[in-house]
């Protein structure tokens, strides 16, 4: 399917009507917000991510485009970009032969859920690289050893990993590889 082309004049015409749009579900939307997360807030944020990505107002069905504001304010993650916690992006459906927008998380996002369970007392990220010490072993004693290159050029990216401490003490974490990683990027 070719892009369909806006001009500018016509992409605020667009935006207006979004903006509308999702003035009038504004308490729908703040009925699913937490309590700490403003609906005026919420609503600049979407707006600011609509807007920044124009395909989702020309290519994407608003139903989909509102599913997916709606999926972010049920988990209460932000789309600010810097916050690196989730996006709305224009994907392609098969079944529909459209594009739809899709709520995202990122994970920064996974990890703010995480901690907010209740159940994870902390957890983090981090990326290996080819001159790093990276030593890990899975098995009734589980160990992960990760000392990050001091060098200029680390090397390329190796592998990626997660880890997390329950409420009852245990560690646990997840390593993924540079392969893998690959994998999912290019699916995306």
């Amino acid at each position: 399917m070719a892009k369909t082309q806006v001009s500018n004049k016509e992409l605020v015409v667009i935006m207006g009507g979004f903006k509308q749009e999702l003035a009038a579900r504004g308490n729908m939307l703040r009925s699913m917000l937490p309590a700490n997360v403003p609906l005026e807030k919420f609503q600049t944020a979407v707006i600011t991510a609509v807007g920044s990505n124009p395909e989702l107002l020309t290519e994407c069905s608003r139903p989909s485009l509102f599913k997916a504001c709606v999926e972010a304010a049920e988990l209460g993650l932000s789309l600010n970009p810097s916050l690196k916690e989730c996006d709305i992006l224009p994907v392609w459906n098969g079944r529909t032969k459209r594009k739809e927008a899709q709520f995202r998380p990122r994970y920064m996002g996974l990890m703010k859920l995480a901690r907010n369970s209740g159940d994870i007392l902390s957890i983090e990220a981090h990326v290996v690289h080819e001159n790093d010490v990276f030593v890990y072993e899975y098995g009734l004693d589980k160990k992960l050893n990760h000392v990050p290159s001091h060098e200029a050029n680390p090397g390329p990216l190796v592998a990626a990993y997660c880890m997390w401490k329950l409420k009852n003490g245990e560690t646990q974490f997840e390593v993924m590889s540079g392969s893998q990683i690959e994998k999912i990027r290019s699916r995306s």
